[in-house]
């Protein structure tokens, strides 16, 4: 219960024994009680005593009635001293700072609280950026220090404290808060920097759970809580914090949490220098590159400085061989790509790295190199789904793709069946397939092409070229629903259309779009030459199915031709009209294998590069088309970076294509998977920085969680502190102190109290007592007189 005053309240810290209080009333119940009898005796000779005895009945009804006050004055002192009052100062309410809330100040009645010591969560910053040097060490270092310094404040066993780590997924040094102060030193002194990015407000969570354990193991009738306090110890990049809502943001982390809590940020690192150059970004195109055919490598700088321009030269090595060594002006802020042409000479697997090699100085070198594991191939192997003898379509296909044995592409024919599904099929070592003049496909296989496209990303091109491929696909979808995943929407002609013009789409920004449009030696547009050609050609009426699909040839009326989709890992392709020689020129024509080529290359080639795999997280790495690693086995892993990988993985699939799944990686660079027995390179991954630890743009702890700030603490050069009290009382029937209250126990001055009063009872009862025996006395001779 609290007595609430403009800056102090009384607060009674075993409220149910105020239930006793009525116990003050019982001296003069007993009183009343046990009273005798008055019988009114006259005796003649006792008249001249009457007066007398009047006026020593009047001072000893006083005395009584005094007593009786002091007895029951005496009852509720030693009520009260058990109940044990507490005299609290708001100390935040008395200097004006008026960041304790009028309900703080009027706690609930019936389960009042005071404060028990501190409980301490101080959560590190180990982000990459923590490892910059300021002053001859480290951010990080800096932090350790600032959290030893907030430890050696602790007394044991009253308080207790945890510390976090915070990377991408904090960690605690010990699981619970703990009175063992040199234990979690130890520990604090052994912890390290990473190179991850610091998820601040996962570690907030995770100290939120750690106060709600606490909580939890106290009794429910607990008369005391501990002064709860949350420390950010951060370099305060600031893509970590959220900065709206005048710290509401960062109060949302704690939205959660029944109780008030104070918390605190210190920032390290002021004055450090921000300039930063990194390279964003390293990528081939294609993607997967053939030996001998002209590969463009796209390199991205960024200068994340917003105030200085700088000069970014950097080396281009493949394999250790450099490439190139260009130099270029970055604007402050500006992100610029180079690109830089290459021709592989063989296939394999090739370690691309450019690296900055400015001398200009940098506050973060670690994000100065990239790398990525280049496949480059020696082909495609396409296969021939198809019931059509090789004087067919076929044939011209096959003549198309390979003319020559020393072409890319290697033809295989399949025969007409699309077999179902699986991890062990020879389909699964092939880039794409072609099917044409196949008038006997179901919806079965049209379902079971969709899964070979989608689950082993598998390229597909598909030549609608038979009325009975029109009426399977009028009927627009089977029972799942998944031939509508198609590109094309195809009806039976009930004539042949033939097309007068075509022209190209832009839709699609990759190398068939640029053979479409572009010019040959005659100066006449690709699509120009087509058009005379396909004018004798029988098409399908078509539609675009989707509204994702790429449409490569429409004809003027915008009536897709060709067009493809990517269906999960793989690309569809699909043809909406015949090319069989007896119906179509195209085939006999110069044109016809570069636009098959093309074709083929745009759904073989992977639709996107492998999703990149940032320090602190899995991944997963696709090892398929060897049987010569099984899975269980071990498999040596090397990094091209000085720094050795040590990270567990575990294989998943068959022998044959499965995955190498990294549970965790600690240090930007390249992981080769090689061959246990001839140490030849298998695949490789490439782990990255994130990119938002580049950006060394740094708030202060006010644009966070605004306060005034106050100084650096004792023994810092480079830290500036703000704190703030959030939070709310856990219920009606329990409430926190607020940590700025400073209490002063009464108990004691009312024990003594108690004491006092009754000893002046027992005076007073002593004075009355020799009153009353002297009336006695007065009576014994009245007595005597009468029976004389």
């Amino acid at each position: 219960m609290s007595i609430p005053n403009h800056f102090a309240s009384i607060t009674f810290l075993a409220a149910p024994w105020l239930w006793l209080l009525g116990l003050a009333a019982l001296p003069l119940l007993i009183h009343l009680l046990g009273g005798r009898a008055r019988r009114t005796i006259v005796i003649p000779t006792a008249r001249f005593f009457h007066q007398s005895r009047s006026e020593a009945a009047n001072h000893a009804r006083v005395r009584d009635w005094l007593l009786l006050l002091v007895r029951s004055a005496a009852v509720a002192a030693i009520v009260l001293a058990f109940a044990q009052p507490a005299w609290q100062v708001d100390r935040a309410a008395a200097a004006g700072s008026g960041t304790v809330t009028q309900a703080a100040r009027s706690l609930p009645l019936r389960l009042p609280m005071t404060s028990s010591g501190r409980h301490v969560i101080i959560i590190l910053d180990a982000s990459a950026s923590m490892q910059r040097v300021s002053s001859g060490r480290s951010l990080f270092s800096e932090a350790q220090y600032q959290a030893r310094q907030i430890l050696g404040t602790l007394q044991a066993p009253a308080d207790s404290a945890a510390v976090l780590i915070a990377g991408v997924r904090p960690r605690a040094l010990l699981p619970d808060l703990t009175a063992d102060f040199n234990a979690l030193s130890e520990r604090l002194d052994a912890a390290a920097p990473t190179w991850e990015r610091a998820d601040l407000r996962r570690a907030a969570l995770y100290a939120r759970r750690l106060l709600e354990r606490d909580a939890a193991t106290r009794s429910a009738n607990a008369t005391s809580v501990p002064n709860r306090e949350i420390v950010f110890i951060s370099d305060m990049q600031a893509n970590q914090w959220p900065t709206t809502g005048g710290g509401q943001a960062l109060e949302s982390w704690f939205a959660d949490v029944n109780g008030y809590t104070t918390v605190s940020i210190r920032q390290v690192g002021l004055g450090i220098s921000n300039e930063n150059i990194s390279i964003v970004d390293l990528t081939t195109e294609p993607i997967v590159p053939i030996a001998g055919q002209q590969v463009t490598v796209n390199v991205t700088l960024e200068n994340h400085s917003p105030d200085s321009a700088a000069t970014a030269s950097f080396v281009l090595t493949a394999d250790d061989a450099e490439l190139a060594r260009p130099a270029y002006s970055l604007a402050p802020a500006q992100q610029r790509q180079v690109t830089y042409s290459h021709t592989f000479s063989s296939p394999g697997m090739v370690h691309l790295k450019a690296a900055i090699v400015s001398d200009m100085p940098d506050a973060l070198p670690i994000d100065d190199t990239r790398s990525v594991c280049v496949r480059v191939r020696s082909g495609y192997r396409v296969g021939l789904v198809t019931p059509s003898p090789k004087t067919g379509a076929a044939y011209y296909i096959s003549m198309a793709l390979a003319p020559d044995l020393a072409s890319s592409i290697r033809i295989e024919n399949l025969g007409p069946q699309i077999p179902a599904y699986s991890e062990d099929s020879t389909w699964t070592s092939l880039d794409a397939i072609v099917i044409c003049e196949h008038p006997d496909l179901t919806r079965q296989d049209v379902a079971t092409l969709q899964d070979w496209i989608a689950r082993a990303g598998l390229g597909a091109v598909w030549l609608i070229d038979t009325p009975e491929a029109a009426d399977l696909l009028s009927e627009h979808s089977d029972d799942s629903g998944r031939v509508r995943q198609l590109p094309l929407t195809v009806t039976r002609p009930d004539h042949t259309d033939g097309a007068t013009s075509l022209s190209a789409s832009t839709q699609a920004n990759d190398s068939l779009t640029a053979f479409l449009t572009s010019t040959g030696d005659t100066g006449v547009n690709v699509s120009d030459l087509l058009q005379g050609i396909l004018s004798r050609t029988a098409y399908m009426p078509a539609t675009t199915a989707s509204g994702s699909a790429n449409v490569y040839l429409a004809t003027p009326e915008d009536r897709p031709i060709i067009a493809s989709q990517s269906l999960g890992h793989g690309t569809l392709a699909m043809w909406a009209g015949s090319i069989s020689p007896t119906q179509c020129d195209l085939t006999r024509s110069p044109l016809f294998p570069g636009l098959m080529q093309e074709l083929v290359a745009s759904v073989a080639r992977p639709t996107a590069s492998p999703a990149p795999c940032y320090v602190g997280h899995g991944c997963t790495v696709p090892l398929s088309g060897t049987a010569l690693i099984k899975p269980g086995e071990d498999i040596s892993t090397e990094t091209v970076e000085t720094v050795p990988v040590t990270t567990p993985f575990t294989l998943i699939g068959t022998p044959g294509n499965f995955d190498a799944r990294i549970d965790r990686t600690n240090t930007p660079g390249v992981i080769w998977f090689q061959h246990r027995d001839t140490g030849t390179h298998l695949a490789g991954v490439t782990v990255r920085l994130d990119p938002l630890e580049s950006d060394l743009t740094c708030l202060t702890p006010n644009d966070v969680l605004p306060k005034s700030e106050t100084e650096p603490p004792a023994g810092s050069h480079s830290a500036i502190e703000t704190s703030r009290v959030i939070g709310h009382a856990q219920s009606s029937q329990e409430a926190m102190l607020v940590t700025s209250y400073q209490s002063a126990q009464l108990w004691p001055i009312l024990t003594l109290l108690s004491v006092l009063l009754l000893a002046t009872q027992v005076a007073i009862a002593h004075s009355v007592g020799s009153g009353r025996n002297t009336q006695e006395t007065v009576k014994s001779g009245e007595q005597g007189g009468r029976n004389a």
